[in-house]
């Protein structure tokens, strides 16, 4: 990517959903607090209105509070569409995040979890 292009100007909110407007991939983390060392199930929507060549990649990672952590579900999301994927994190940590790929025109319209 050329280094004079700001990726945060690519991100725009529409009717809720985080969504890129640029034509190259960025990298979104939503972090998440958690109060239990549990698997957490995290439900995400895509953005409805998404009209990309390919969806959102997203991966949930746990981690434990000492610099370590580690991946749970993986999933893509088609890219127009709305669709529901549920992500799993392993049975670690004190925080969890959602970390995604985001292609051009596309996004994420919403996150839940259990804490």
């Amino acid at each position: 990517m050329d280094p004079s292009h700001n990726s945060y100007q690519c991100l725009v909110e529409t009717y809720g959903a985080l969504v890129n407007r640029c034509d190259y991939t960025i990298e979104v983390a939503f972090i998440l607090p958690v109060d239990h060392d549990v698997v957490h199930t995290l439900k995400v929507q895509n953005f409805v209105g998404g009209f990309g060549p390919s969806g959102t990649v997203c991966t949930i990672w746990s981690y434990d509070g000492n610099g370590n952590g580690a991946a749970g579900t993986t999933a893509q999301f088609n890219p127009s569409g709305a669709e529901t994927l549920t992500f799993k994190s392993i049975k670690f940590g004190n925080s969890i995040s959602l970390i995604c790929d985001m292609p051009g025109y596309v996004g994420i319209s919403s996150l839940s979890w259990n804490p």
